[in-house]
């Protein structure tokens, strides 16, 4: 039970990241359109940008993480469960 909480809360907070970022993004491209050229504007965008990136790939190794644990914890009880067949 403790873990589908976790996991609802994760994905909540996965929720309030990608909006916080969507949010910066489109307000972002109005300021762009408005001032294509601005130096630090585009210092920002690119920031921005290498943020997402960021995020995404830790999003990717975190699930990556929870699929090895799971099948790891797979593994274990079906060694506990042959280990038990053999003491009986």
């Amino acid at each position: 039970m403790d873990e589908t909480i976790s996991k609802k809360l994760e994905n909540l907070d996965d929720l309030r990241i990608d909006t916080a970022l969507l949010t910066m993004y489109d307000i972002l491209k109005v300021w762009l359109e408005a001032k294509p050229d601005h130096k630090e504007l585009n210092t920002l965008n690119n920031a921005l940008t290498e943020l997402g990136l960021l995020i995404a790939k830790k999003k990717v190794e975190e699930g990556n993480l929870r699929t090895a644990l799971s099948q790891y914890r797979l593994k274990m009880l079906k060694a506990e469960g042959m280990i038990n067949e053999m003491a009986e």
